[in-house]
C-alpha cells in the first residue's frame, strides 16, 4: 500500500473515484437507515472539517479530503484512506437524498391528515376522491366537493349509492375519459365537473355507437369505396390543399384576411403583364415578348394600378363533378358543396345522382328561384343554374372519358356552371393516368391537358405534381385554372 499523499495513491485515480460513488449510490438506494443515522457514524470516522468539506460537494470530496490528509504520513494506508473516502461520499449522498425521502414521507402523512380531518376514512367517497387526486392536481377539499357533485348525479341517474362504487366506477370513467377527450380538463374547472362528466357520456355513446355501425359494414359488404376513399390519404390531402387555395384566392377566413391576397392570387403593383418574363443576361433585363415570341431589351407597357377585389362573404358556392362522397362537405364554414355522380356511393349524402353531361344548364330566370340546382319534387337534380358557382373541381373524371369531345364538352359545361367574374376551375389527376395519356399521344400529357383546359376558357394559375403530408408523398397532378 502506498501513502494517502503519494502520486501513485489511488485517491489520484478520478475514473476509480467516480466509479466508487457509482456503486455507493446504488448501494445507497437499497439502504432502509435514514440519513440522520448515517451521518453521525461517518463524522465519528472523520474529523468535523473533513465532513464538512466532503459534504459540500461529492466532486470535490476526493480532493478536499487528500488535501487536509495529505502531509499525515503516519501509518496511513489506501485502504484506511479508502474507507475514510467511501465514508466521505456517502456522507454527501445522503445528505442529498435524505430532504427528498423527508418531503414525500411528509406529503404522505399530510394527505393522511388531510383524509382524516375530512372523514373520508370508511366513507362512500374514498375511492372517488382518489381517482380524482390520481389524474388531477387537486387538493382533497376539492377532490372531495367533486366526488360529492358526482354522487349527485349518479342518484338522479341511477338511484341510492350507499356503497359509493357506482360513484367511484363513474369518476375513474371520467379520469381515464380525460386521456381521450383532453378538452374535458378544462370543462372540469370552467362547468364543473358534472358538465364534463355528461358530455363525457354523450361522446362516449357516440362513438360505441360509431363503432357498432363500422362493424356491421364489414360485415355487410357496405362503405367499401368510403372505406377506400379514407385509405387513400392523398385524395383527402389533395381536397385540403383546394381549400387552402379556395381561401387564399377568395380571402374566406379572418387570418387570410390580414395576409391578404396569395402572389398566385392577385397580380401585385409593378408586375408583368399577363405572359410577360423577364431575365437578367449580362447585367441587363431581358423581356420575354408572348405576342412575338421573342426576346427583347425594351420594357413592356405599364399597367395600370387597379385595387384589389374585396373579400367574399363564405360559404361560396362549390361544384364538385365526380364526387361520389361529398367530401367538401368536411368544410362547411367555407364551401356549399353541389355532388354530382354518376354512381354514388350508398350511404353518402347530398350526392345527386346523374351524368353531368346530360344535365341542363339554365339561366336563372328559369330556375324558379334555385340559387345552385333545380330539383324535382322527389329531390332528383333536373339542371343547374348557370354562373352560380365560384368553384368547380373535377377529380379524376376528366382522363376517363373516352374521346377529346367529351373531355372539351365537360369543359364547357364547367364553364358556364361558373362566374364570369373571379371563379376558379381545379383539375385533379393521377400521374400514371397522365404517363398512359403521353404513351398514347407520344406527347408530354400535363401540357396537353393544360392547353385543352385553357381553350375552354380558362387561364392557367398553378400546377403541382405532388401531394405531400408529412413524411408521406403521391405523385398527383393538380391544375388551378381561373375563368378568362
Amino acid at each position: 500500500p502506498h501513502p494517502v499523499g503519494s502520486s501513485e495513491s489511488v485517491l489520484g485515480t478520478s475514473h476509480k473515484w467516480s466509479c466508487f460513488e457509482r456503486m455507493v449510490v446504488h448501494a445507497l438506494s437499497f439502504c432502509p437507515c435514514p440519513g440522520e443515522q448515517l451521518l453521525p457514524a461517518v463524522g465519528s470516522k472523520l474529523t468535523g472539517a473533513s465532513v464538512l468539506r466532503a459534504t459540500s460537494s461529492d466532486h470535490r470530496a476526493s480532493s478536499e479530503w487528500r488535501h487536509s490528509h495529505g502531509g499525515q504520513r503516519t501509518g496511513a494506508t489506501a485502504g484506511v484512506a479508502l474507507e475514510a473516502a467511501s465514508l466521505a461520499a456517502l456522507a454527501v449522498i445522503v445528505r442529498r437524498r435524505a430532504p427528498t425521502r423527508r418531503r414525500a414521507l411528509t406529503d404522505a402523512v399530510e394527505s393522511r391528515r388531510s383524509s382524516e380531518a375530512l372523514g373520508l376514512e370508511g366513507t362512500s367517497l374514498k375511492g372517488a376522491v382518489s381517482a380524482i387526486q390520481n389524474r388531477i392536481d387537486v387538493d382533497s377539499e376539492t377532490a372531495l366537493r367533486m366526488a360529492a357533485d358526482i354522487e349527485e348525479w349518479v342518484v338522479q341517474k341511477e338511484g341510492e349509492d350507499s356503497g359509493g362504487l357506482k360513484t367511484e366506477m363513474y369518476a375513474e370513467r371520467l379520469m381515464q375519459g380525460l386521456k381521450r377527450y383532453r378538452f374535458l380538463m378544462g370543462k372540469i374547472f370552467s362547468q364543473g365537473i358534472v358538465a364534463a362528466l355528461e358530455e363525457f357520456e354523450k361522446r362516449s355513446a357516440r362513438d360505441q355507437a360509431r363503432q357498432v355501425e363500422d362493424e356491421i359494414a364489414k360485415m355487410t359488404g357496405k362503405k367499401v369505396q368510403k372505406d377506400r376513399h379514407k385509405a387513400e390519404w392523398w385524395m383527402r390531402a389533395a381536397e385540403e390543399k383546394i381549400v387552402q387555395w379556395i381561401d387564399e384566392y377568395f380571402l374566406l377566413t379572418p387570418a387570410q384576411m390580414r395576409r391578404r391576397h396569395a402572389p398566385w392570387a392577385w397580380r401585385q403593383r409593378g408586375s408583368l403583364p399577363e405572359g410577360w418574363r423577364y431575365y437578367m443576361m449580362n447585367g441587363r433585363k431581358t423581356y420575354w415578348n408572348p405576342e412575338t415570341k421573342r426576346m427583347q431589351t425594351e420594357a413592356p407597357p405599364k399597367q395600370e394600378e387597379q385595387p384589389p377585389p374585396p373579400p367574399r362573404q363564405p360559404p361560396i358556392a362549390l361544384l364538385d363533378i365526380g364526387g361520389c362522397l361529398n367530401s367538401f362537405s368536411r368544410f362547411p364554414d367555407l364551401v356549399e358543396p353541389t355532388a354530382i355522380d354518376l354512381q354514388p356511393t350508398e350511404d353518402s349524402e347530398g350526392v345527386f345522382q346523374a351524368d353531368f353531361l346530360e344535365v341542363p344548364i339554365v339561366d336563372a330566370d328559369a330556375a324558379a328561384g334555385a340559387k345552385n340546382a333545380v330539383t324535382d319534387k322527389e329531390g332528383r337534380l333536373t339542371a343547374l343554374v348557370a354562373g352560380s358557382f365560384d368553384v368547380a373541381v373535377i377529380s379524376r373524371v376528366l382522363i376517363d372519358l373516352p374521346s377529346r369531345e367529351q373531355q372539351q364538352e365537360m369543359l364547357a359545361q364547367a364553364r358556364r356552371c361558373l362566374r364570369d367574374e373571379r371563379s376558379l376551375l381545379f383539375v385533379v389527376e393521377e400521374n400514371s393516368a397522365i404517363s398512359t395519356m403521353k404513351g398514347r399521344m407520344k406527347e408530354d400529357g400535363t401540357a396537353v391537358m393544360g392547353q385543352l383546359i385553357e381553350g375552354a376558357g380558362f387561364r392557367a394559375k398553378l400546377f403541382t405534381e405532388a401531394v405531400k403530408e408529412y413524411r408521406r408523398y403521391k405523385n398527383l397532378c393538380q391544375w388551378v385554372f381561373e375563368a378568362a
